[in-house]
């Protein structure tokens, strides 16, 4: 049942009323800031979900099938599934890969879009871009080299692009860390672009995106304090207090 109350045109009784709806509001605003506040720092790791701009970068499944053969953003061959891995697994990792060309990989390149942050992600804080990554003795030359960033939506570097040396031919973890102000929004579009160089195929079986983060608690299943439902009618006509 819903309850209306009335304001009397009585000065006394509009102070208390006023005093009274006054204490409810404080009681409520204090509630609502209880509710929305942060729950602390909390971390995730996301693994890539997706191809972005892969065809014809000639980087390519373990397979051999060419990053996005058949169509472009990887709609037939999808790169991204072959390093899906968590890299805290080792080896276990490596059991499928994407590679470079044979030889000379110069400036080939792959990006892959990951999962998004956790629904109760607040401010993202940092982001720890590992990976794990190998050479194949093929060819002679420059020693292989591999560089990654990560980007934004926009495609603006975030932090800058590193570049790793002195990879061997089994596979090892790698790591670089960005220290970043970033919304859950602008973390549902962070993707990572890999760039190989020298004369011998790379290969990278794994990449993870460990978001350190700042969680904001949900909202609590609020009780009612009085019971009752009013309404709040506002009348200067004089008719309630006759």
């Amino acid at each position: 049942m819903t309850n209306s109350i009335r304001v009397s045109t009585h000065p006394l009784r509009r102070v208390l009323l006023t005093f009274a709806l006054l204490l409810a509001v404080t009681a409520g605003v204090a509630t609502y800031f209880a509710a929305t506040e942060t729950a602390g720092a909390d971390s995730v790791t996301l693994l890539p979900n997706g191809d972005r701009l892969n065809d014809g970068t000639g980087w390519e499944r373990s397979g051999g099938t060419d990053c996005g053969a058949g169509g472009a953003n990887s709609v037939v061959s999808t790169c991204s599934s072959d390093i899906d891995e968590d890299v805290d697994t080792g080896a276990t990792a490596d059991i499928e890969y994407i590679q470079s060309e044979s030889t000379d990989p110069n400036d080939d390149r792959a990006e892959f879009n990951f999962d998004d942050p956790p629904a109760n992600t607040g401010q993202i804080t940092q982001v720890n871009v590992r990976f794990r990554a190998a050479y194949v003795a093929n060819g002679s030359g420059a020693s292989p080299e591999i560089r990654v960033s990560l980007r934004d939506a926009a495609g603006n570097t975030l932090g800058s692009e590193t570049t790793f040396t002195g990879l061997t031919t089994s596979f090892a973890e790698y790591s670089f860390i960005v220290n970043t102000t970033l919304t859950q929004a602008q973390g549902d579009d962070l993707y990572v672009r890999l760039r190989a160089e020298g004369n011998r195929r790379l290969l990278v079986s794994a990449v993870n995106l460990d978001l350190t983060y700042t969680a904001v608690a949900a909202n609590p299943t609020l009780a009612q304090s009085c019971g009752l439902d009013l309404v709040l009618v506002i009348d200067s006509s004089g008719s309630i207090d006759s």
